[in-house]
């Protein structure tokens, strides 16, 4: 089982052949599947004011920014997660296991938790359920591959 956050699962699978034999399942949450239109109005420099965020371990990235803004997509879509619309963030074919109404980053990085006086001003919409989220996604997998095997078929390709 192989579980990511944006596009980092993606991505992994798509960049390493050997991977793709060995993945039974591929979880990814909040993953832009279809990409972001924010990506094509975003300005580098934005995004490298990120790679200065305390204990931050990023690299400047491929030089094409996105800015986190839920009201830039209201326009496009309001069904957003501040980076991505709903529609790019399902893979054709798979199974949708549900919309989650939280912020892109808030899914998976607790500032709230590491970052006090941040998490209590700034970044105030940051409190997320992540380890229930967590523990859901895995007893459907581990359910969806039971069934899977007890009727002989395989999900993989």
């Amino acid at each position: 089982m192989l579980f990511g956050y944006s596009k980092d699962a993606l991505d992994a699978v798509a960049r390493y052949r050997e991977l793709q034999q060995r993945v039974v399942a591929l979880v990814c949450i909040a993953g832009p599947v279809g990409g972001s239109p924010l990506a094509n109005a975003a300005k580098q420099q934005q995004a490298d004011i990120l790679r200065h965020w305390p204990k931050a371990d990023c690299d400047s990235g491929d030089g094409r920014a996105v800015a986190p803004t839920y009201k830039n997509f209201a326009s496009i879509d309001p069904r957003n997660d501040s980076q991505v619309i709903c529609s790019d963030q399902n893979i054709p074919g798979s199974t949708l296991f549900g919309f989650l109404n939280v912020d892109h980053w808030a899914v998976v990085v607790p500032i709230d938790r590491a970052h006090n006086v941040i998490g209590s001003t700034v970044v105030n919409q940051n409190d997320y359920p992540r380890e229930a989220l967590l523990e859901a996604l895995l007893r459907y997998v581990e359910e969806d591959l039971s069934a899977s095997r007890q009727q002989g078929r395989s999900r993989v390709p």
